[in-house]
């Protein structure tokens, strides 16, 4: 255990240093370790090319309470056999 610890923080170290990421592959299950700066454009880049629309706030919870109204007008009942 103690020797995984320090494995663990001699990888972190060296992300810190070298100023990289670590993140899941896009197919399979595996990682990826990029740059920073890399991962930064690649994103920015995803964003400028997806059609992607702005928002000025975090729509979140007008979208929850909708949705609690909507469950709210299902008339849902129990069968006989439910508990």
């Amino acid at each position: 255990m103690k020797r995984e610890r320090l494995t663990i923080n001699k990888i972190k170290d060296k992300l810190k240093i070298n100023k990289a990421i670590i993140s899941k592959a896009d197919k399979g299950k595996s990682f990826v370790i990029s740059y920073q700066n890399d991962y930064h454009k690649k994103i920015m880049d995803f964003i400028a090319n997806s059609n992607l629309a702005t928002v000025n706030n975090d729509p979140t919870k007008t979208f929850q309470r909708k949705l609690k109204n909507l469950i709210n007008e299902c008339q849902i009942t129990k069968r006989k056999d439910e508990k």
